[in-house]
């Protein structure tokens, strides 16, 4: 059963950012957004901007949307140090029942987040978005279409069974419950830690569950993903989940 926004105490919105400045003013127009929704709704919540170390306008204009909206928080890395370590520093940071987070590049829709959170019903500790769920749409290009595939069916082997009914594993649009989440926290600094994180939920035999969503292309900006490294950090933790060095 799908959870009704008005049974939601709060949520704590966590935003990596890394030289995001062409996309910021679009972020913050949808973020704007979401907080008239969970205004009506009346929801408590928080905006948490994690800068993680920019060396462009970022940081300047995340500090200029404090002074507008009394519910953003800014924290800041002095160097770049991943969006691992940028979500950890988002999580701790967060006060909030539910814990959401969404990418600064805009690839998921900030506005979608209502959506989200009606599948966050009493028996989820984990929501995630997925572009190949039953319903799903997915906007990849072709390379990353293939790599996603390959890295779902390689941690469902490493995995023994215990994912076998997840379609997505790398997606940074999710709700979480954020005392079990502290119990999850990722070890990895790179784009590795989405994937840990729900592995470690489903390893502590929490609930896991997908909400098909569409991804959108990217308007600003350039990907910071690494193909070649982002696939060695994921094969180097796919031996050790296999291994049962993970819990």
């Amino acid at each position: 059963m799908k959870k009704n926004l008005a049974e939601i105490d709060g949520i704590s919105v966590v935003t990596p950012c890394y030289n995001e400045e062409e996309g910021m003013a679009l972020l913050f127009s949808r973020l704007n957004s979401l907080e008239q929704m969970l205004i009506c709704e009346e929801i408590e919540y928080e905006i948490i901007l994690v800068d993680d170390g920019s060396v462009d306008r970022t940081r300047e204009l995340a500090e200029q949307a404090l002074v507008d909206h009394e519910h953003y928080q800014l924290v800041c890395h002095e160097r770049n140090q991943g969006i691992g370590a940028a979500l950890r520093t988002g999580f701790r940071t967060a006060s909030k029942h539910i814990v959401v987070t969404v990418d600064a590049d805009t690839n998921y829709d900030v506005r979608d987040v209502p959506l989200l959170l009606e599948y966050f019903n009493s028996g989820a500790d984990l929501v995630t978005g997925s572009i190949f769920a039953p319903g799903a749409e997915w906007n990849y290009p072709a390379h990353r279409f293939v790599l996603s595939r390959s890295l779902v069916e390689l941690y469902r082997r490493a995995l023994k069974g215990k994912g076998d009914n997840i379609y997505t594993f790398t997606c940074g649009f999710r709700a979480y419950e954020r005392e079990k989440l502290l119990e999850c926290l990722p070890e990895a600094d790179d784009f590795v830690a989405t994937a840990e994180i729900l592995i470690r939920f489903l390893l502590k035999g929490f609930s896991v569950v997908e909400y098909p969503c569409f991804n959108y292309d990217r308007k600003y900006g350039v990907s910071k993903l690494r193909t070649l490294s982002t696939i060695k950090s994921h094969l180097e933790f796919m031996k050790k989940v296999y291994l049962g060095q993970v819990g």
